[in-house]
């Protein structure tokens, strides 16, 4: 709710300084004023925001004001009124504000709280084993990077005043903050049945297979894209010396490095229309002492065979083999059965890092039993009872070899009964098949 009742209508009125309206989704422009639209590049409306809060004059016209002085009397005017702050103001906009008001301080306490508690932690168990099993759970690492947000925000929305890039960067840590709350609720989930082991699934394809294919895709992309860089790079100027410098007949899709290497990874998911059309319309004039006709079939040849080459290397080999890394995961974990009680079992083993060691002791006494005469070795003891209907396929298959094992040990043990039995002397009692006890016989003498 701290969240969810901000006013995002006039968030949106000032990041854009009232220049979007109504259900418009792009914004016209041109290389050198935002109020003059060009033919064919528009800019999304987070650029546009953007570009508005980093490089506009502040909306505030006490921001604006480099001379002005802040003083008690005009401080609640400069703040509290100005359109910047327009998160402080929680009065005169509707019950929402108020609920906005108790959720954001709740919000910010129980951030302070669970940071004095995790201190507590580390205090008890120490820093290095503290760290050691919060790797286990990524999702509590998140949760614990969303108390810093919150935090942040509060020095943040205090120098609200002073430009508008201060609310752009809040409303930044706020959507953090509720990306990384919500996968939180995961660490509670991995301990469930039914849902623990896509849940493991997904923290292991995300720290080992997405990881090694990360790092041989941005291999094969980097070099591809400084290859498209240098090509597009020469088709650009190829146009302008046609068309003149100011022409837009021909727009480079690739006019730096970084943008080269988007547009590579947006084609790789399957968007490659606009590349390979200004691919096909590029003026380039390298060899024009070969003539035009065989020129363009050499020169679209090497190009369009890069374009292959990426295409062949990169969106059907390299995501196939993602896939198939990923299938083999998932595979894996899904014929362990057992793997939701190891999660359980993590789960409480982490949470009993929150209670002090004596703590500790005295429940560990409590669920435990010693074993043997030794008191200081104990065991923990657990007792469960099994039903047809809730035993698995392999604890069934476990249980009815257990049978078979003790029918044979059974079977065997009377067979040698029996053997003994039948070769027993005269005058003496049939011996069991574990000690032979001495007899007497008749006359009172002992045989040996």
């Amino acid at each position: 709710m701290a969240f969810m009742c901000r006013p995002f209508s006039m968030t949106t009125k000032v990041l854009t300084h009232d220049d979007i309206h109504g259900s418009n989704t792009s914004m016209p422009c041109n290389n050198t004023s935002f109020d003059n639209s060009c033919p064919n590049t528009t800019y999304t409306i987070f650029d546009y925001m953007m570009l508005k809060a980093t490089t506009l004059q502040p909306f505030s016209s006490y921001a604006a004001n480099k001379q002005v002085t802040f003083t008690l009397q005009n401080i609640e005017e400069v703040w509290y009124r100005s359109d910047l702050c327009h998160l402080w103001r929680y009065t005169g906009l509707g019950w929402q504000q108020y609920v906005r008001l108790v959720a954001e301080l709740m919000v910010l306490l129980m951030a302070l709280l669970q940071i004095a508690c995790d201190a507590m932690d580390i205090k008890n168990v120490g820093q290095k084993r503290w760290w050691r099993v919060m790797k286990s759970f990524p999702a509590k690492v998140a949760y614990k990077i969303s108390f810093i947000f919150i935090i942040l925000i509060v020095p943040i929305r205090l120098a609200c005043a002073l430009c508008s890039a201060m609310l752009l960067l809040e409303n930044i840590l706020s959507l953090m903050i509720v990306l990384l709350t919500g996968a939180h609720f995961l660490f509670y989930t991995r301990a469930l049945k039914f849902i623990g082991p896509f849940v493991l699934m997904i923290y292991t394809i995300l720290s080992r297979d997405i990881s090694r294919f990360m790092l041989i895709y941005s291999i094969f992309l980097i070099g591809f894209s400084q290859s498209f860089y240098v090509i597009f790079g020469a088709c650009e100027r190829a146009s302008k010396a046609k068309y003149g410098k100011q022409s837009t007949r021909w727009e480079n899709i690739l006019d730096t490095p970084f943008e080269a290497i988007m547009r590579l990874f947006i084609m790789t998911i399957g968007e490659f229309t606009i590349f390979y059309r200004s691919l096909n319309t590029c003026e380039e004039r390298m060899m024009q002492m070969i003539g035009k006709v065989s020129f363009n079939f050499i020169y679209n040849f090497k190009i369009f065979f890069l374009f292959t080459i990426f295409e062949l290397f990169i969106s059907i080999m390299q995501f196939n083999l993602l896939i198939a890394m990923m299938t083999r995961t998932y595979e894996t974990i899904s014929r362990t059965s057992t793997e939701w009680k190891r999660q359980w079992a993590q789960v409480i083993l982490f949470l009993e890092l929150s209670l002090k060691p004596k703590e500790r002791l005295i429940a560990m006494l409590k669920y435990s039993r010693p074993i043997g005469t030794d008191k200081t070795k104990r065991s923990f003891v657990v007792a469960r009872k099994n039903t047809s209907e809730t035993m698995s396929q392999t604890e069934k298959q476990l249980l009815e070899q257990q049978e078979r094992d003790l029918r044979e040990e059974k079977r065997a043990l009377l067979k040698r009964r029996l053997k003994d039995f039948a070769h027993t002397p005269d005058g003496r009692r049939p011996m069991t098949s574990y000690l032979s006890t001495p007899s007497r016989n008749i006359n009172g003498e002992k045989n040996e």
